[in-house]
Protein backbone atom coordinates (compact mmCIF):
# COMPACT_ATOMS: atom_id res chain seq x y z
CA UNK A 1 0.00 0.00 0.00
CA UNK A 2 1.31 3.41 -0.66
CA UNK A 3 2.19 6.22 1.97
CA UNK A 4 0.31 9.36 2.02
CA UNK A 5 3.48 11.28 1.98
CA UNK A 6 5.17 12.31 -0.94
CA UNK A 7 8.29 9.15 -1.17
CA UNK A 8 11.98 9.87 -1.68
CA UNK A 9 12.79 9.16 -5.21
CA UNK A 10 16.21 10.15 -5.42
CA UNK A 11 17.04 7.02 -2.55
CA UNK A 12 19.96 5.07 -3.46
CA UNK A 13 19.19 1.30 -2.98
CA UNK A 14 22.18 -1.66 -4.08
CA UNK A 15 20.75 -5.07 -3.23
CA UNK A 16 23.29 -7.38 -1.77
CA UNK A 17 24.50 -9.23 -4.57
CA UNK A 18 25.67 -6.16 -6.16
CA UNK A 19 27.56 -5.02 -3.05
CA UNK A 20 29.35 -8.59 -2.78
CA UNK A 21 30.60 -8.26 -6.34
CA UNK A 22 31.74 -4.63 -6.02
CA UNK A 23 33.80 -5.50 -3.17
CA UNK A 24 35.64 -7.84 -5.34
CA UNK A 25 37.32 -5.46 -7.65
CA UNK A 26 40.49 -4.63 -5.67
CA UNK A 27 41.11 -8.47 -6.63
CA UNK A 28 41.25 -8.36 -10.02
CA UNK A 29 42.94 -5.66 -12.59
CA UNK A 30 40.28 -5.26 -14.72
CA UNK A 31 36.51 -5.52 -13.76
CA UNK A 32 33.59 -5.07 -16.56
CA UNK A 33 30.25 -3.64 -15.81
CA UNK A 34 27.68 -4.72 -18.17
CA UNK A 35 24.37 -3.73 -18.57
CA UNK A 36 21.56 -1.59 -20.62
CA UNK A 37 21.43 2.09 -20.53
CA UNK A 38 19.80 3.04 -16.85
CA UNK A 39 20.66 0.38 -14.78
CA UNK A 40 23.08 2.16 -12.67
CA UNK A 41 26.43 0.92 -13.67
CA UNK A 42 27.76 4.86 -13.45
CA UNK A 43 26.00 5.43 -9.79
CA UNK A 44 27.07 2.03 -8.20
CA UNK A 45 30.97 2.63 -8.85
CA UNK A 46 30.47 6.53 -8.35
CA UNK A 47 29.38 4.77 -4.64
CA UNK A 48 31.48 2.13 -4.18
CA UNK A 49 35.03 4.92 -4.52
CA UNK A 50 32.63 7.40 -2.26
CA UNK A 51 32.63 4.54 0.34
CA UNK A 52 36.27 2.98 -0.07
CA UNK A 53 37.62 6.24 -0.50
CA UNK A 54 39.79 4.90 -2.72
CA UNK A 55 41.14 7.15 -5.70
CA UNK A 56 39.00 7.48 -8.79
CA UNK A 57 40.11 8.82 -12.19
CA UNK A 58 37.32 9.18 -14.68
CA UNK A 59 36.91 9.13 -18.21
CA UNK A 60 33.18 9.54 -20.16
CA UNK A 61 33.85 8.23 -23.71
CA UNK A 62 31.65 10.46 -26.18
CA UNK A 63 32.68 9.38 -29.53
CA UNK A 64 34.95 6.18 -31.68
CA UNK A 65 37.70 8.21 -32.27
CA UNK A 66 41.00 7.00 -30.32
CA UNK A 67 42.74 10.11 -30.64
CA UNK A 68 40.19 11.75 -28.60
CA UNK A 69 40.08 8.53 -26.25
CA UNK A 70 44.05 9.01 -25.64
CA UNK A 71 43.81 12.73 -24.75
CA UNK A 72 40.50 11.67 -22.19
CA UNK A 73 42.95 8.99 -20.73
CA UNK A 74 46.32 11.20 -20.71
CA UNK A 75 43.90 13.75 -19.15
CA UNK A 76 42.63 11.83 -16.02
CA UNK A 77 45.54 10.30 -15.43
CA UNK A 78 47.14 13.26 -14.41
CA UNK A 79 45.49 13.45 -11.47
CA UNK A 80 47.66 10.52 -10.36
CA UNK A 81 50.81 11.60 -12.25
CA UNK A 82 51.31 14.81 -14.08
CA UNK A 83 54.37 13.57 -15.53
CA UNK A 84 53.73 9.96 -16.31
CA UNK A 85 50.63 11.78 -18.06
CA UNK A 86 52.49 14.30 -20.19
CA UNK A 87 55.10 11.27 -21.70
CA UNK A 88 52.07 9.32 -22.57
CA UNK A 89 50.67 11.83 -24.63
CA UNK A 90 53.64 12.36 -26.28
CA UNK A 91 53.95 8.84 -27.14
CA UNK A 92 50.46 8.95 -28.66
CA UNK A 93 47.91 5.89 -27.96
CA UNK A 94 50.36 2.29 -28.49
CA UNK A 95 49.31 0.82 -31.97
CA UNK A 96 51.85 -1.98 -31.51
CA UNK A 97 52.80 -4.63 -28.76
CA UNK A 98 56.19 -2.90 -28.39
CA UNK A 99 54.39 0.15 -27.98
CA UNK A 100 51.58 -0.83 -25.53
CA UNK A 101 54.58 -2.89 -23.46
CA UNK A 102 56.66 0.56 -23.07
CA UNK A 103 53.16 2.65 -22.21
CA UNK A 104 51.71 0.39 -19.55
CA UNK A 105 55.68 -0.05 -18.05
CA UNK A 106 55.22 3.72 -18.12
CA UNK A 107 52.12 3.24 -15.82
CA UNK A 108 53.60 0.99 -14.01
CA UNK A 109 56.56 2.62 -12.85
CA UNK A 110 54.88 6.10 -12.45
CA UNK A 111 51.47 4.72 -10.43
CA UNK A 112 53.13 4.18 -7.02
CA UNK A 113 51.34 1.93 -4.73
CA UNK A 114 48.53 4.15 -3.78
CA UNK A 115 44.88 2.13 -4.73
CA UNK A 116 43.41 3.72 -7.73
CA UNK A 117 40.41 2.84 -9.94
CA UNK A 118 40.36 4.37 -13.46
CA UNK A 119 37.25 4.36 -14.94
CA UNK A 120 36.45 4.41 -18.35
CA UNK A 121 32.48 5.33 -18.59
CA UNK A 122 30.55 4.46 -22.06
CA UNK A 123 33.03 2.22 -23.52
CA UNK A 124 30.50 1.01 -25.92
CA UNK A 125 31.45 3.68 -27.99
CA UNK A 126 34.23 2.44 -29.22
CA UNK A 127 34.88 -0.11 -31.46
CA UNK A 128 38.86 1.00 -32.09
CA UNK A 129 41.06 -2.28 -31.68
CA UNK A 130 44.18 -0.30 -30.71
CA UNK A 131 42.29 0.48 -27.53
CA UNK A 132 40.59 -2.82 -26.70
CA UNK A 133 44.00 -3.58 -26.81
CA UNK A 134 45.62 -1.45 -24.66
CA UNK A 135 42.86 -2.40 -21.87
CA UNK A 136 43.99 -6.08 -22.35
CA UNK A 137 47.59 -5.13 -21.96
CA UNK A 138 46.60 -3.38 -18.48
CA UNK A 139 44.68 -5.85 -17.13
CA UNK A 140 47.92 -8.51 -18.18
CA UNK A 141 50.33 -6.50 -16.25
CA UNK A 142 48.27 -7.05 -13.22
CA UNK A 143 49.76 -2.96 -12.10
CA UNK A 144 49.71 -3.40 -8.11
CA UNK A 145 46.80 -1.36 -7.18
CA UNK A 146 45.73 0.00 -10.24
CA UNK A 147 42.58 -1.14 -11.35
CA UNK A 148 40.85 -0.37 -14.33
CA UNK A 149 36.67 -0.23 -14.23
CA UNK A 150 34.83 -0.11 -18.09
CA UNK A 151 31.01 0.47 -17.66
CA UNK A 152 29.68 -0.32 -21.09
CA UNK A 153 26.31 -1.49 -22.90
CA UNK A 154 28.03 -4.06 -24.36
CA UNK A 155 30.78 -6.12 -24.43
CA UNK A 156 33.22 -5.76 -27.50
CA UNK A 157 36.11 -6.93 -25.99
CA UNK A 158 37.29 -10.32 -27.60
CA UNK A 159 39.37 -11.51 -25.18
CA UNK A 160 37.23 -10.72 -21.85
CA UNK A 161 36.80 -14.77 -21.69
CA UNK A 162 40.13 -15.31 -21.83
CA UNK A 163 41.03 -12.50 -18.93
CA UNK A 164 38.40 -14.37 -17.02
CA UNK A 165 39.62 -17.84 -16.88
CA UNK A 166 42.69 -16.66 -15.96
CA UNK A 167 41.61 -14.14 -12.92
CA UNK A 168 42.39 -11.38 -14.53
CA UNK A 169 38.84 -10.00 -15.04
CA UNK A 170 35.77 -9.30 -12.99
CA UNK A 171 32.52 -9.28 -15.06
CA UNK A 172 30.01 -7.81 -13.29
CA UNK A 173 26.33 -8.80 -15.72
CA UNK A 174 23.35 -6.99 -15.77
CA UNK A 175 21.98 -9.98 -13.65
CA UNK A 176 23.85 -8.30 -10.52
CA UNK A 177 21.57 -4.75 -11.49
CA UNK A 178 18.21 -6.13 -11.98
CA UNK A 179 16.16 -6.44 -8.69
CA UNK A 180 14.57 -9.32 -7.74
CA UNK A 181 11.10 -8.84 -6.25
CA UNK A 182 12.30 -8.89 -2.51
CA UNK A 183 14.74 -6.30 -3.15
CA UNK A 184 11.85 -3.96 -5.43
CA UNK A 185 10.39 -4.00 -1.72
CA UNK A 186 13.23 -2.83 0.20
CA UNK A 187 14.23 -0.47 -2.55
CA UNK A 188 10.95 1.04 -1.99
CA UNK A 189 11.12 0.92 1.97
CA UNK A 190 14.35 3.02 1.13
CA UNK A 191 12.02 5.57 -0.54
CA UNK A 192 9.02 5.82 1.60
CA UNK A 193 6.98 3.80 -0.01
CA UNK A 194 5.73 0.09 1.25
CA UNK A 195 5.01 -2.21 -1.40
CA UNK A 196 2.77 -5.76 -0.91
CA UNK A 197 4.15 -8.82 -2.50
CA UNK A 198 1.83 -8.69 -5.05
CA UNK A 199 2.93 -5.69 -6.11
CA UNK A 200 6.20 -5.95 -5.96
CA UNK A 201 5.49 -8.95 -8.46
CA UNK A 202 3.68 -6.55 -10.97
CA UNK A 203 6.78 -4.36 -11.27
CA UNK A 204 9.43 -6.93 -11.99
CA UNK A 205 6.96 -8.90 -14.32
CA UNK A 206 6.51 -5.31 -15.76
CA UNK A 207 10.35 -3.59 -15.73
Amino acid sequence: MFNSKRPNSRSLYFSDRLTEVLRQIPQYPLTVMEAPMGYGKTTAIQEYAAKTRITALWQTVRENDEAHFWRGFCEAFAELDQDCSRKLAEGGLPVDGAARREAVALIASRHGNDPALFVMDDVHLLAEPAVHEFIVSLAQQKIPGFHVVIATRMVSLEMLEELKLKGLALHVTQSFFELTPAEIIKYYQRCGVRLKPQEAESLHSYT
